[in-house]
């Protein structure tokens, strides 16, 4: 798919509808098989990506997990991001200085934004425990 991706090929929307897997009930593509895969792709190419995909009428969900956004307006790209966190996180110094970088840089403003609570610890890395 990253390959298409990069290439722009024409036939995008074929080849991500034909192509699809079933990944635990939900359709789609796994992740790459490295993470430095991701930074293959520029941010042109992710724009026109999602731009097919809009023309098209197709909705996805990304999961960015470990993947590498090619700079920060990357996230302007979606329509709604949830951030899954457990309570601890909310007031540590990490995801603080995540949203004062999304507020510095216009990012946060750009898109909706929705903290997605979880439980506990144990359930934090369970995704089909997930909101």
């Amino acid at each position: 798919m990253l390959f298409y991706i990069k290439e722009h090929k024409e036939d995008i929307i074929e080849y991500f509808l034909n192509h699809q897997k079933d990944l635990g009930g939900c359709m789609g593509f796994a992740g790459a098989a490295c993470y430095l895969d991701y930074r293959e792709l520029t941010m042109q190419d992710y724009e026109w990506f999602f731009e097919k995909l809009r023309q098209a009428g197709i909705k996805i969900i990304f999961d960015i997990g470990i993947a590498s956004p090619p700079e920060l307006r990357f996230f302007g790209l979606f329509d709604r991001i949830f951030l899954p966190l457990i309570r601890e996180d909310l007031n540590s110094f990490e995801y603080q200085r995540f949203k004062k970088q999304m507020r510095k840089h216009g990012i946060w403003t750009q898109t909706s934004w929705e903290e997605a609570m979880l439980e506990s610890w144990q359930n934090k890395w369970r995704r089909e425990q997930w909101p």
